[in-house]
């Protein structure tokens, strides 16, 4: 045993080498705050906080489970809150704990990631490393190890990879019986990976090709029952949501936004300086020549490796691209939408078989050019320490919702959705000037008049705190002349109202944002103080309790 274990470790030592390059290049993710979508799903989710929600998680849609609890996304992810409700149970609500299982998540892909190139292509140690290295290192993971939401992508990868390396060991020894346990391993994980995110659906398809790949023929009982957990998951999904998807939003004639995300992942696969986040969909091209160039690249670097592999190697190059190509799907459908999403995600898990393929082609290049196996590793060891750097370089923009928002500004300068954020961040925060002119940018960058709402709303609250009154009201007189059922609106009129001594007037704009949104904590509060005020102390102490059981 003992001269195993040193066998492996010495065997495997690149791997060791590698976890501890990746955790300290993520380590600084750890310091993160909860951001963005981590607000209403982890911050401020009330059905993470206790095990008995568990059930609802199964029953409800996605959006359903958190703070927000509507349903305009269909989402239908039964493990997504799994990992936040254990979080949770560990760590309450501090942010640490959730960054270092998202790190821990991460670093357990690179070695499953690792494995699998060892099993299924017969990769070299060194050759594994790489390729895991390529995988782990990468910019484009920022967005799915650094942002706690984000780690939809892990999860999904993790039961994938458990899912394929339980599959070609069942495949690789299922004339014994004994085996089948492999089987069942590999249709739990499945059904935890769809379970997980949509992206697993095309999982059967690949099982078969990879079963036509290196046995040239099917075993259809696995077939059979991968589909069969592919129907109850739709059954289910349906049951749940009320459909099967966004159907409506697929707009065929989208096939420049195609072009254009396409060339764009392909920067960011081969050339990534700068990976760019979005909240809302581009309105700009997110390509440049980088991304034609960088195509013309793989197209090339692929069609130099089929062209130059032996039989045994141009099954593993064709496994690799059909990973690829195969998980790659929702970010094509997602150009088809009228709004379509373009983010770096996308890439998690179709980048494992990118992984494979350069593991491939170090082990090609490392037999048939033994001279320049120094050189060849030298590279590789280059373009893995520019990837570290700049994923390293990327980390920080997540560090809370200015930096985010800043991040968002920046790339999307012709969208509200990033000034919006930093307005929210500096109000919080009680830095009005900050605040108010990321607001007015975002007015001005408004594309409709119900999204000039929400900016002149705060315009006024933070224009009343400075006692700008005049132009207070009239901010918040344009908010409620757009959209005259906003809650906030009226309030702030109330407020006006009170500062102005007219406490008649306040009840009546307070009682009108309370007829709006009866859980307004504040209106009915405010209201409670102005029914004081004009001597209607019971009608007062009413409100007061109705506003108390509000809160708890």
């Amino acid at each position: 045993m003992q001269k195993y274990l040193i066998s492996w470790s010495r065997n495997n030592l690149g791997l060791a080498v590698l976890l501890v390059a990746a955790f300290f290049v993520y380590a600084p993710s750890m310091s993160g705050d909860f951001i963005i979508d981590d607000i209403p799903f982890v911050r401020d989710n009330p059905y993470i906080r206790d095990i008995s929600h568990v059930t609802r998680f199964f029953t409800k849609g996605v959006w359903e489970n958190s703070a927000q609890e509507v349903n305009n996304e269909p989402l239908y992810r039964p493990m997504n809150l799994m990992p936040m409700l254990l979080n949770h149970a560990l760590w309450g609500s501090n942010p640490v704990g959730y960054h270092v299982f998202l790190l821990l998540l991460h670093l357990a892909n690179t070695c499953l990631v690792y494995a699998l190139i060892r099993k299924v292509v017969n990769g070299s140690a060194m050759a594994a490393t790489i390729g895991a290295a390529m995988f782990a290192l990468h910019p484009a993971k920022v967005e799915s190890v650094a942002w706690i939401s984000g780690g939809i992508d892990p999860l999904v990868a993790f039961f994938l990879l458990g899912a394929m390396l339980a599959h070609r060991t069942f495949i690789d020894s299922f004339d014994n019986k004994t085996e089948w346990r492999y089987l069942w391993l590999s249709l739990i994980c499945f059904q935890l990976a769809l379970w997980s995110k949509e992206v697993a659906f095309v999982f059967p398809l690949v099982v078969v090709v990879h079963d036509l790949i290196y046995r040239r023929k099917i075993h259809w009982p696995s077939v059979f029952l991968h589909t069969v957990v592919v129907a109850g998951y739709l059954i289910a999904r349906s049951l749940v949501l009320g459909k099967a998807g966004q159907w409506s939003a697929v707009d065929l004639s989208q096939f420049s936004r195609v072009i254009d995300f396409a060339l764009g992942y392909s920067e960011m696969l081969v050339l990534p300086a700068h990976i760019p986040f979005y909240i809302q969909p581009p309105e700009h091209a997110v390509s440049s020549v980088l991304g034609i160039i960088s195509a013309i690249m793989i197209v090339m670097l692929v069609g130099f490796c089929w062209r130059t592999f032996d039989m045994g190697r141009r099954k593993d190059l064709a496994f690799s691209v059909v990973w690829t190509i195969g998980f790659f799907w929702p970010a094509i459908l997602l150009a088809f939408y009228t709004d379509g999403f373009y983010a770096g995600r996308y890439l998690y898990v179709p980048s494992i078989g990118v992984a494979i393929f350069v593991s491939l082609f170090y082990d090609y290049m490392n037999a048939a050019y033994p001279r320049l196996k120094t050189s060849l590793m030298a590279f590789c060891a280059l373009i893995i320490a520019c990837y570290g750097f700049v994923t390293w370089k990327e980390i920080p923009a997540w560090h809370d919702g200015g930096t985010i928002y800043g991040k968002i500004a920046e790339v999307a300068p012709e969208n509200a959705v990033g000034f919006m954020g930093l307005g929210l961040f500096h109000f919080n925060r009680e830095e009005y000037a900050a605040a108010e002119s990321n607001f007015l940018l975002a007015l001005q960058k408004a594309k409709t008049p119900q999204s000039r709402v929400e900016p002149l709303v705060i315009l006024g609250t933070i224009n009343g705190i400075n006692n700008n009154l005049a132009q207070s009201e009239s901010y918040l007189q344009e908010a409620v002349k757009i959209d005259p059922g906003n809650s906030d609106g009226w309030s702030g009129l109330g407020n006006l109202a009170w500062m102005r001594g007219q406490p008649y007037e306040a009840i009546s704009f307070y009682e009108k944002a309370l007829s709006l949104r009866p859980n307004n904590y504040e209106a009915a509060m405010n209201l409670a103080n102005a029914y004081d005020k004009t001597g209607q102390f019971q009608r007062g102490d009413l409100i007061r309790q109705q506003a108390s059981a509000m809160r708890r």
